[in-house]
């Protein structure tokens, strides 16, 4: 009888359990960003992936927070013939599963900030995080529109803030976004925002950017920075 296997049947087969390689983590990132290029799925609605490495024979699985069995985490098996009805999983309790599962966790947030560093890029604004880096870029994601918020000091196309924010979002990158959002007329709904600086006290813990959002109507918001991702509920 084929035995099941993370969320696979397996006949004729006898799968071994390894530690998962870089390459192994790069070969699972490839079929996602297969995905999400070749389907509307987002980061977030992949939780779970494979890939087959045929060089040394071996199958990765990825499962996310999200995978409805099992905790998240990354598996490798190196793939055996063996008689019908003689399947097996050889499982190593010492492999650490989660580890190759964050590894990977941290080339997405860099996938994800990747389009805000090509803004950047076309700008001619330096690297996020170098040492003379001065601006902030903010995109807003809202109602199947894509807005790029630039920090005021280094924008070639300063516009009028009308939102009610504090002083200091005023000039941020985030209220530039949700400006150009406001102006275009989308409202409600749920929304992400993504910025390549943490939020200052000010669009955080003083709420800019919850306030912001409200007078558009949202009802959630996800806000992705450097240093992870939080959800704010609205309602």
């Amino acid at each position: 009888m084929p035995l099941e296997l993370h969320n696979f049947e397996w006949e004729g087969e006898r799968l071994v359990q390894r530690e998962t390689e870089p390459h192994h983590i790069a070969g699972v990132l490839a079929k996602i960003r297969w995905v999400l290029e070749n389907s509307d799925c987002d980061w977030e609605d992949v939780y779970s992936a494979y890939y087959v490495c045929e060089e040394d024979g071996t199958v990765t699985f990825y499962e996310g927070e999200s995978a409805e069995a099992g905790n998240p985490g990354i598996w490798t098996y190196v793939v055996y013939s063996c008689p019908v009805g003689s399947e097996e999983v050889v499982k190593n309790s010492d492999i650490n599963t989660l580890a190759p599962a964050l590894e990977m966790q941290q080339l997405i947030y860099k996938l994800i900030f990747e389009e805000l560093a090509q803004y950047r890029q076309q700008l001619g604004l330096t690297p996020a995080g170098s040492e003379d880096d001065r601006a902030t870029i903010a995109k807003l994601e809202i109602g199947g529109s894509v807005f790029f918020g630039i920090s005021a000091g280094s924008n070639p196309n300063r516009r009028k803030i009308t939102l009610k924010v504090n002083p200091i979002s005023r000039t941020h990158a985030e209220a530039d976004a949700f400006q150009q959002a406001f102006d275009a007329g989308l409202r409600g709904g749920k929304a992400r925002l993504t910025v390549d600086r943490d939020l200052c006290r000010a669009c955080g813990q003083n709420g800019g950017v919850k306030g912001m959002a409200r007078q558009l109507g949202i009802e959630e918001i996800e806000v992705i920075s450097p240093s992870g991702r939080q959800t704010i509920t609205l309602i």
